[in-house]
This record gives structure tokens, sequence and C-alpha cells, in this order.
């Protein structure tokens, strides 16, 4: 504890046992709970700081740091370019309800036996691009 602290709250209990007026009375209580108001935030700051020095770090992205990530949602579209319209059973035997792109959330270590089923991973869903040059050519120049 800071010793100002301890300092401030024992002249605080003092100027409260000998205040004689009213008005004493006031402003030696109103420094009382002044000090009880820095204490408790010292404290909650103890706290705070404890509760900071026990987590484990975490990287930029929320992931934790030295420890692997073994179940993320992985995102996935139907088989041959059909539209999830409807809930899909899972290999655990849960259902995933499409969202409105007609994509299901599928847990990571479900992935591959979705796969073998038919669906795609939305994120490796590779488009075609078109590198012809326009007639007539005019390149970006």
């Amino acid at each position: 504890m800071n010793h100002m602290l301890q300092h401030r709250a024992a002249a605080a209990m003092a100027d409260i046992e000998s205040a004689r007026t009213p008005l004493e009375k006031h402003r030696a209580r109103q420094e009382g709970l002044a000090v009880k108001a820095d204490l408790e935030k010292l404290i909650g700051d103890d706290n705070a700081l404890a509760v900071f020095k026990a987590t484990r770090p975490q990287s930029a992205f929320g992931v934790w740091k030295g420890a692997p990530v073994h179940d993320r949602p992985v995102f996935m579209t139907g088989p041959a370019g059909t539209k999830i319209t409807g809930p899909i059973t899972l290999p655990d035997g849960t259902k995933a309800a499409p969202n409105p792109q007609g994509q299901i959330v599928v847990a990571m270590p479900m992935v591959p036996a979705m796969i073998a089923r038919g669906f795609f991973r939305a994120n490796s869903v590779i488009t075609e691009l078109d590198t012809t040059m326009p007639d007539p050519a005019r390149p970006n120049a």
C-alpha cells in the first residue's frame, strides 16, 4: 500500500475524532471519504494488475500465443455450385443452418469429412481471371 495514503488515512481518522464543530466534522468526513475512494481505487488497480499479469498473452488477432487453435469456424459452400437453402447435418450429428450467402459454418475438425462429402471451403473458391486484352488493346498506362 502507498505510504502517502496510509498517512492520509491516519490523519483523516484523527481529524474525524478531534472535530468539534459541524463544519469541522463535515470537512473531516469529506477527507475520509476521499481517502476511502483513493484506497478503493488503489486496491482495484492492484486487483486489475494481478488479473492482467495472470492472463495469457494474445496476438493482435485475439488468438492465444503459444497455443494452437484447434477449433475455429470455417465457412463452407455447397457441392458443385449448389446453394445451401436448408439445414445440413454435420458429421457429429448436429445441424448447421445456412447464412444468407448460402454458406454453413463448420468447426475445423469436421472440415475433412465435409470436403469428402463434396462441400468446399468458402475462402478456397478460385475465380477464373480474364487476362486477355480488350480489342483494341489498351494497356493500363
